[in-house]
């Protein structure tokens, strides 16, 4: 059985019956998991080794406790649970404000910037057309490029904003159904039928790791230096304060986990980036410490 199959099965009733219920909640956190390689990978000889799967691990051992139930479930369930105020957290988002559905918890990782990802050849036509970093400006403004994108998929700014001023015209800009997810669009990148999507390098790598195909990884103008702060999120909700309280308290504990600490490293360090000399940089030029954000999207 896969590795977060059983979970699921463990776990499912608890948001089904009582999606929300306060009462005898507190001493619980209900963990949304999403099938997101390299996030979290669910089946294969890789499950449970994706680094938000490291993360959620070493956050739960840290909170001996209290009883943590594990659920399997697509991006946009989770988003319309938050959003119903659902007794929920979830382990890999990037660190924001609070919004009326959700509390973020103090920065637990960081991402480097997106990137472009396409095809070694198209990518050799990018950097002649577009320079290296390729000015994504200047990218979806050429009608001759194919840009996916998973529906729903939010990025920081200033990338969101030059894709939503984007026109979006149907035969440069198309939005792939999530339940693909992330691999999905690779392949059809891969098949032709896009050019490029806009992802973090790990992606590539994992894909190119499991499916043994090279994918170009090239940077964006406008990102190139803005790194992402990740943090767990969670419904927000009197139940979800006091998830994220106790999930603040234990993060401490979680930056000792050699198996945190190195999971993490290991998907997200690029050459010439210390991990986590970067990531203590970052946080200590946040304005209010570990929970101001650096840089902020709806989803990794």
């Amino acid at each position: 059985m896969h590795f977060w199959l059983l979970l699921t099965l463990l776990a499912s009733s608890v948001l089904a019956q009582q999606p929300d219920r306060e009462v005898d909640s507190k001493a619980s956190i209900q963990w949304a998991i999403p099938d997101a390689p390299p996030f979290h990978i669910v089946s294969g000889e890789l499950a449970g080794q994706g680094f938000c799967d490291h993360l959620t691990s070493a956050i739960s051992d840290a909170m001996p406790t209290i009883e943590h139930h594990f659920t399997v479930m697509p991006h946009p369930r989770i988003a319309m649970l938050r959003e119903q105020k659902a007794p929920l957290c979830f382990p890999c988002m990037i660190k924001r404000e609070d919004t009326d559905s959700t509390l973020y918890s103090n920065a637990t990782h960081f991402y480097p910037p997106h990137r472009l990802l396409t095809r070694p050849e198209i990518a050799k036509r990018l950097e002649a057309q577009f320079g290296n970093p390729v000015s994504l400006q200047s990218l979806l403004a050429n009608h001759n490029y194919r840009l996916g994108l998973t529906m729903g998929r939010k990025y920081s700014q200033p990338l969101q904003s030059i894709i939503d001023d984007n026109p979006r015209a149907s035969f440069t800009h198309q939005d792939i159904s999530a339940s693909l997810g992330a691999s999905g669009v690779l392949e059809l990148i891969e098949k032709g039928r896009l050019d490029y999507t806009i992802d973090y390098a790990v992606v590539g790598r994992h894909y190119q790791k499991t499916r043994g195909l090279e994918v170009s990884a090239l940077p964006i103008a406008e990102n190139q230096h803005d790194f992402v702060i990740g943090a767990i999120g969670c419904s927000n909700s009197e139940w979800g304060r006091h998830a994220i309280e106790s999930i603040n308290q234990a993060i401490p504990q979680l930056r000792q986990s050699q198996r945190f600490l190195q999971g993490i490293e290991q998907w997200l360090a690029e050459e010439g980036l210390p991990y986590w000399p970067t990531f203590h940089r970052l946080i200590n030029q946040s304005s209010v410490s570990l929970s101001a954000p650096v840089d902020t999207a709806e989803k990794p």
